[in-house]
């Protein structure tokens, strides 16, 4: 992520200020982050879709509050972060999976079976679960490194924490999700 100026500053300063046509033009500038953030997090298009709607929502109800002590990408970001795992535990888990029939046509295609397929789907959403119910912060990280392929170097300038600090939030969201699957008979006990 770039760390000089903030490109969108003018926008935001005249969003902050009630000027409708620089919050949609901030906006459509930003729609790719939020999709993009949205589509690492969800496979599901109708969910993304009222992911992007929710987030701009948001945007439009907050921009007046938005401090600048971080880029309004980054705090779009977390905004995003936040929305799409509050809606995951709104609709449940199971949304943000692979259905069954497309567990059949992966399977067909000759890469696993289907009982693998439905073993790693069954992994994934309990994984998912764990990951939803750590703290705020945590939570926060883990989804940032796994579920968005974001740096510790990106991480630690979004979040403010130390790569060391960052490093340990990961481990210790490895382990309880380890130890989650190990107690649910989805992981053996090597």
């Amino acid at each position: 992520m770039d760390t000089g100026p903030d490109p969108d500053i003018d926008l935001v300063e005249r969003s902050r200020h009630g000027d409708a046509s620089a919050l949609r033009e901030l906006l459509h500038a930003n729609a790719r982050l939020i999709r993009s953030v949205a589509a690492r997090l969800t496979r599901n298009p109708q969910l993304q879709e009222d992911i992007f709607q929710e987030v701009v929502m948001r945007v439009i109800r907050k921009i007046s509050e938005f401090r600048g002590n971080c880029k309004f990408s980054t705090w779009l970001y977390r905004i995003t972060v936040n929305v799409t795992f509050s809606m995951l535990s709104r609709e449940g888990v199971h949304r943000n999976t692979l259905e069954l029939e497309e567990v059949a046509e992966h399977s067909l295609s000759g890469e696993q079976s289907i009982e693998d397929a439905i073993d790693q789907k069954r992994m994934f959403k309990k994984a998912l679960s764990v990951i939803m119910g750590m703290r705020e912060n945590n939570r926060e990280v883990f989804s940032m490194f796994y579920l968005a392929d974001a740096s510790l170097d990106e991480i630690a300038k979004q979040t403010g924490k130390s790569q060391n600090a960052i490093k340990a939030i990961l481990f210790k969201g490895r382990k309880l999700i380890t130890k989650h699957l190990r107690r649910n008979g989805m992981l053996s006990n090597v």
